[in-house]
């Protein structure tokens, strides 16, 4: 046999030994609660910077609502996934996903850093002020099962005694994206709608809600924060690898992660046609 054809074999044999190693895909599902279109946008510079720390791997993201992400966990087809902390606690309990980092609010930013929920009014509506003055009314909310759009609010109106659970007003479920409860308001299939925080802001920055088209009930708003909210604020995105996943490579994407700069750490929740500020994480 000639020597050239010896060493193409061995090259042959060492490509196809390194290869898995080098090219190992890191298969990552985003929860997309304002459509795949802007969750691609929201989450390009954290995507981007992970990818450039993670050399030997290459990242392919799915961008998913909350059933599809359950589904593909469920089916072994995602290596991590960056949810809500609400979501991210349903995970580990049906699947065993396991939390690696979570994102941080830093002094000053607003709740879109973080978990929170906002329940809006027309402002042509007069009689509603608060979230005790809900009762009997119609709720637009995306899903039963959504957190900062639904769950992290549903503690609240039961504190003020308008419990949804016992029929104290009517869920009305949009599904995703969350401007549709926004659409269900205006076409008056609903008095009253849940946003997650500062996403009322960031749509009357961009121009698809007017300034003064509608009211927060029961606010919260604090000195220094940008957005007005109806919920305290929680914990901020999770991310989390799935139960299957190699250890090695769960500590690799948390060092990664944990080697992203703190000015990363911003999270725009409606993406502008430049791109938003960039999203990030903290340990």
């Amino acid at each position: 046999m000639a020597w050239w054809w010896v060493r193409m074999l061995l090259a042959l044999c060492l490509a196809s030994w390194l290869l898995p190693a080098w090219a190992q895909p890191v298969r990552l599902g985003v929860l997309a609660w304002l459509g795949e279109d802007r969750a691609a946008a929201q989450w390009a510079p954290l995507l981007d910077a992970l990818a450039s720390r993670l050399p030997a791997h290459s990242l392919h993201a799915r961008y998913l609502d909350l059933d599809a992400m359950d589904t593909a966990v469920a089916r072994g087809e995602l290596d991590f996934v960056i949810t809500n902390p609400g979501h991210y606690v349903a995970l580990e309990a049906r699947h065993g996903v396991s939390r690696i980092a979570t994102q941080q609010i830093a002094a000053g930013h607003d709740s879109a850093h973080a978990v929170a929920a906002t329940v809006i009014v027309p402002a042509t509506d007069s009689t509603r002020r608060r979230l005790a003055d809900l009762r009997d009314a119609r709720l637009a909310m995306v899903t039963p099962q959504a957190f900062g759009g639904y769950q992290v609010i549903w503690g609240e109106l039961k504190r003020a005694g308008v419990d949804p659970e016992t029929g104290a007003l009517t869920l009305r479920p949009t599904g995703y994206p969350m401007t549709r409860v926004v659409d269900a308001l205006r076409a008056g299939q609903a008095d009253a709608g849940v946003l997650r925080a500062c996403l009322l802001e960031a749509l009357q920055r961009t121009g698809q809600v007017r300034p003064g088209e509608f009211r927060v009930l029961s606010p919260q708003h604090h000195a220094g924060e940008p957005c007005q909210r109806s919920s305290p604020i929680y914990p901020g995105w999770a991310f989390a690898a799935a139960h299957d996943t190699p250890p090695a490579l769960s500590r690799a994407v948390l060092l990664a992660l944990l080697a992203l700069p703190d000015t990363d750490a911003e999270v725009d929740p409606v993406p502008t046609s430049g791109g938003g500020r960039k999203p990030g994480q903290g340990a």
